[in-house]
């Protein structure tokens, strides 16, 4: 995720909780998380009870001892608490591991993230393997080898906190898009209650979309596509959040449309926002 510069902005006030339809203590919600350098958020958007629970959600993931922590640290991203911090690294040399205390920028570091090998099960009808799950990819910066040959070591280790809310909040991420880019009252959410922590079949709402399925918009952060649908049409937005050889672009499926983008456009419901 590039370190996006720029004021935060409001794309639109949504006056009401877009998770569970409270209008109690609303709060703003961002669409792409502060700590991965979005500024772009949702006005009046998250009641306390669901601000709370999307906040740990990227805390588990983004904090210390989360997944894109050692990323965010070691990529510059900014935190509203800039602070010095030390990361403990297991070396091993001469084949003993050994405790060290380096400043994260100075620390390898692996990049774990989750891989989908199709599309989510919603978009494939009769082709979906509900028995298929998704899977872990470990990736590493260019310069990690030179990182590790400063500690005079040969490797390393690094221990994380693994889980589902990983996928929760890219989830969550492609639902506050959608949000930004259609009018709430135009949407039929069906992906809220993944990202609130319900126990539900998540590669039947998150997937990966391929270069072939994506022409022309892989590279771009972040785009929206609407398929046919039972209730008339099914809203995905596909998400590219890493850069680097493995990485992917994911895809949910968050909410359905009576009505399609076009006809929504006309009565001025489809809005278009920087991140």
């Amino acid at each position: 995720m590039a370190n996006l510069a720029g004021p935060e902005t409001c794309v639109r006030t949504i006056g009401r909780c877009i998770y569970c339809g409270s209008t109690e203590r609303l709060s703003s919600e961002h669409i792409i998380p502060y700590a991965l350098g979005g500024y772009a958020y949702l006005g009046a958007a998250s009641c306390q009870l669901c601000s709370s629970i999307t906040s740990r959600i990227e805390g588990r993931v983004l904090r210390k001892g989360g997944l894109l922590y050692s990323f965010r640290r070691a990529a510059g991203i900014r935190s509203r608490r800039p602070k010095v911090d030390l990361c403990e690294v297991q070396a091993v040399v001469n084949g003993e591991v050994v405790d060290k205390l380096v400043p994260y920028e100075q620390a390898p570091h692996f990049t774990i993230i989750r891989r989908f090998d199709t599309r989510p099960g919603i978009l494939l009808g009769e082709n979906y393997d509900p028995v298929a799950k998704p899977r872990w990819a470990i990736g590493r910066a260019a310069n990690q080898k030179s990182k590790i040959q400063a500690l005079g070591a040969k490797g390393f280790q690094e221990t994380i906190a693994m889980g589902d809310s990983y996928e929760r909040m890219i989830v969550k991420i492609a639902y506050c898009a959608a949000v930004g880019r259609v009018v709430l009252e135009n949407l039929v959410p069906i992906a809220n209650h993944l990202v609130l922590g319900e126990k539900c079949d998540i590669p039947y709402f998150l997937g990966e979309i391929s270069r072939e399925d994506c022409p022309g918009k892989f590279e771009t952060l972040l785009s929206y596509s609407q398929h046919k649908h039972s209730r008339g049409y099914a809203l995905s937005v596909q998400f590219r959040p890493f850069g680097g050889d493995i990485d992917p672009r994911y895809e949910a499926v968050v909410a359905t449309m009576e009505r399609s983008f076009a006809e929504i456009e006309k009565d001025g419901g489809v809005k278009t926002w920087r991140r």
